[in-house]
């Protein structure tokens, strides 16, 4: 790491309206400390504001503090606190530019009208200002107003609200100056390459407005935002909500007695990540065989940190375990894989996956104690006998227990970190693959982390209980002790012995406050039963906080550059009121029969005009909505719930589009035939039989078509088979093409031999989780059915419908 002082910190808790004590993480002696603090979100919506007492370098008292200009009650729910310190003086980056500086100054406040210029120590291209009252001389509820920010100094009062008389008692007023921009700070571990700091300043008055971050602060991070302008003479606060790794929504709020509205004023906002985390920990909801992007709480102040996984849950028996990719400071990527020994087929249930992140180095506890060790190192597998050993630098450890996760995906087979010898200077490890595959693998890195049995603080509050239990293919329950009360911890499980020679993972279910359930689970191939083993544990959980749910994301192995669900469909369902509407063209019936004018109405609804329309304004980058209903990005995104109405220019394109999707282009009504063919087939082929059977229709679509479109970034329309009138010859299915389906693929994912298409559905316009699973085998006859996961109907077949491009209206 470059050089710089070490001198900034944030962190964050919860706070009420009774006092609460809180450490401040990190924070030097070198000045007088310095805090400043938001309320991050918006539980309580009175209107409040955050007041501090006993700031010191170690921690600080804090309440949030709601004005009584509407009542006298001053209750307030719990609201997360995030705060910024340092002390005071310059503040630099990891090159030692100075970019701020903090300060703190005593003063009172004469009246309402009289503003303090505060002089700063140097001078600033484009400053930001952030105050606090960092203490509780005077009762009366107030918080720091800033105007008239200069290069080289700013104006300050203690703003009371309107309710009180306006003076206000010598306070110490703490703050910080920051230059606009974005930049790295330093931080105290020598692997990392500094923490970032965002400093941006938005608009807004009383409603909410988006700001977005540009740099990884982890979902969770400290942002502090202040008010920088007094266009408006009411008094104002800032409150924050929906804080997250992409950014926030902020707002001013004046006091409950005025009307709430407030003109508009320029607020400085601050973010970084939390430096009070000492070891990460949450949890991966919905996991299952295809990969999961997941975030931090915070980021690691690690370039190559420590990333540990354990399968919580039972919800699928098939041998299975996590596996990682894409590990970075602020996140990586997880999914639940399957071994293939009894078959190909590796679809997996969805899972609940705690996740543990730390940075390379030692582990002490809240004495400074020394308890362990978390690192990284890198090797292949030349065989299944070979056995790797990590010595510990020359530490000894009286009772250790270690976990190991692969960190990378450069060798697809499924393999895990196996350990045995695990003694006080040393443990042996190997990649593990199962026996049905050849056992040598190509170079991993491996991530490790080493305990010492017990139960242990750290001095961010987690409690940690590590040690170990004995093991076999049969569910043994855990206890800790003692327990974690009402909080569910997260929790890693790992084998730390090779009694048994063929190749395990370990399972666990039933997680709650008071202990789990484990086992022994090998590969399917084998007899399943498995000598006993020792199983290390670690759990993990902080007083008064639940296990953190990471915020995800879906990764597809290709998807359309640019399209989302959420951002580039229809905001509105296929859910059309009764409506009778004329036809764009005529459809002509074969053999003189004549011509369908009209249909007779939209219950049935209009999905393949839905579908070809998505991916006609997608393609053409415009937009459906009018200027005055949209003003987001990307300027397609639609933010109208409502079906349009008959008559108007979306409705009668819709329609158009509906047509088109079974009669492309000429007009002639058989272009619906390939419904009614799938309808009518048989899902493999009888001896002697020319028609293709739905298998081979699916198989070649998908070769042919399907991939082949969504390879080239291009979004594919599908057409999906409802209805399956195959084996009654009285039934031709021509009167039941209506009860079939159309949707738009957008990307896929491949596990082994089990595809995933995703596609935007308009019966479900706000659900990006809907796909077509299938699993695709060289003889046709042992293809799975198709199954529509988000959709109860069943599926048998589908195809690539038609597309022809159309300009669609610019708004209705």
């Amino acid at each position: 790491m470059t050089d710089g002082t070490d001198s900034f910190t944030a962190g964050g808790f919860e706070a009420t309206d009774d006092w609460t004590n809180a450490d401040v993480p990190e924070l030097e002696s070198t000045g007088e400390p310095v805090v400043v603090g938001s309320i991050a979100s918006f539980h309580g919506g009175d209107t409040a504001g955050l007041r501090l007492r006993n700031v010191s370098a170690d921690g600080l008292e804090a309440f949030v503090e709601e004005e009584t200009s509407k009542d006298g009650e001053t209750w307030h729910k719990a609201d997360s606190i995030r705060f910024l310190g340092a002390p005071s003086g310059p503040i630099t980056d990891v090159s030692e530019r100075h970019i701020g500086e903090a300060g703190a100054i005593d003063l009172e406040q004469p009246d309402g009208d009289h503003w303090h210029t505060i002089e700063l120590n140097d001078s600033y291209d484009d400053p930001v200002v952030l105050t606090q009252v960092m203490t509780y001389r005077g009762k009366d509820a107030c918080h720091g107003r800033v105007r008239n920010v200069q290069p080289d100094s700013f104006e300050f009062q203690i703003e009371e609200w309107d309710t009180h008389n306006g003076p206000h008692t010598e306070e110490t007023v703490g703050y910080f100056v920051l230059e606009q921009g974005s930049h790295t700070l330093p931080d105290e571990n020598p692997l990392s390459d500094g923490t970032p700091l965002e400093v941006r300043t938005v608009p807004t008055d009383d409603d909410w407005s988006e700001m977005t971050f540009s740099a990884a602060f982890g979902s969770d991070p400290a942002v502090v935002s202040r008010s920088q302008t007094e266009n408006g003479h009411h008094e104002i606060v800032t409150r924050h909500r929906n804080v997250g790794g992409d950014g926030l929504e902020v707002r001013l709020q004046e006091e409950a007695a005025r009307g709430g509205e407030h003109v508009q004023e320029t607020v400085g906002v601050v973010a970084t990540p939390r430096r009070d985390v000492e070891v990460g920990f949450g949890r991966v909801q919905d996991v299952d065989h295809d990969w999961t992007a997941f975030d931090f709480e915070t980021r690691i102040t690690s370039s190559n940190p420590v990333v540990l996984t354990n399968l919580d849950t039972f919800n699928g028996s098939d041998t299975a375990a996590p596996r990682l990719r894409a590990i970075s400071s602020t996140g990586g990527q997880v999914r639940v894989e399957e071994e293939a020994s009894q078959n190909e087929e590796r679809r997996h249930n969805e899972e609940t996956i705690s996740v543990l992140s730390r940075p390379e180095g030692p582990i002490e506890d809240e004495n400074g104690n020394s308890i362990g060790w978390a690192g990284t190192f890198s090797f292949d597998q030349h065989d299944e006998s070979y056995w790797h050993t990590l010595k510990y630098g020359g530490e000894v450890y009286d009772d250790p227990v270690v976990f190991a996760d692969i960190q990378t995906y450069n060798g697809e087979q499924p393999a895990h970190v196996r350990l045995r010898n695990v003694g006080p200077e040393s443990f042996e490890l190997q990649i593990e693959e199962w026996d049905y595959l050849n056992g040598r693998h190509v170079e991993e890195t491996i991530g490790y982390l080493l305990l010492e049995s017990g139960t242990h603080v750290l001095s961010d509050g987690s409690h940690l209980h590590v040690g170990t239990t004995q093991a076999t293919h049969q569910w043994f329950s855990t206890k800790f002790v003692p327990d974690y009360g009402s909080k569910q911890p997260a929790l890693l499980t790992q084998c730390q012995t090779y009694n048994g020679y063929n190749e395990v993972v370990t399972r666990t279910t039933n997680l709650d406050a008071h202990g789990f359930d484990v086992r022994l689970q090998e590969e399917e191939g084998s007899d399943g039963r498995h000598d006993v083993e020792s199983v290390g544990f670690l759990g993990i959980a902080r007083p008064g906080r639940s296990t953190p749910r990471y915020e995800t994301d879906r990764v597809l192995d290709t998807a359309v550059e640019g399209f989302s669900v959420e951002d580039c469909a229809f905001a509105f369902d296929n859910d059309f009121p009764a409506g009778q509407y004329t036809l764009p063209q005529p459809i002509r019936l074969p053999f003189g029969l004549g011509t369908i004018d009209e249909i007779g109405d939209t219950t049935n609804g209009m999905c393949g005009g839905m579908v070809l329309a998505v991916r006609d304004y997608f393609e053409h980058g415009v937009t459906p909505w009018s200027d005055d209903l949209v003003a987001r990005s990307p300027p397609n995104s639609p933010v109208h719930g409502d079906q349009p109405a008959e008559d108007t220019r979306l409705f009668n394109f819709l329609s158009e589009r509906l047509f088109d999707s079974f009669v492309p282009g000429d007009g002639n009504a058989l272009g619906a035939g390939i419904y009614q063919t799938l309808m009518n087939s048989a899902n493999t082929k009888k001896w002697g039989q020319v028609k293709k059977s739905r298998n081979e229709v699916m198989r070649d679509e998908w070769e042919n078509e399907i991939k082949p479109t969504l390879d080239s970034n291009t979004l594919c329309p599908l057409g999906l088979i409802h209805v399956d009138t195959h084996g009654n010859p009285l039934k031709t299915g021509f009167n039941q093409i209506g009860n079939n389906h159309q949707v738009l693929a957008y990307g896929y994912t491949r596990s082994g031999d089990t595809i995933e298409i995703y596609v935007y559905d308009p019966n479900y316009p706000d659900d990006n989780e809907m796909r077509i699973q299938f699993t695709k085998k060289d003889d046709l006859g042992n293809w799975f059915e198709p199954s529509y996961v988000g959709s109860s109907k069943p599926l048998y077949g589908f195809f690539a419908a038609p597309y022809s491009r159309k300009t669609p209206p610019g708004s209705y």
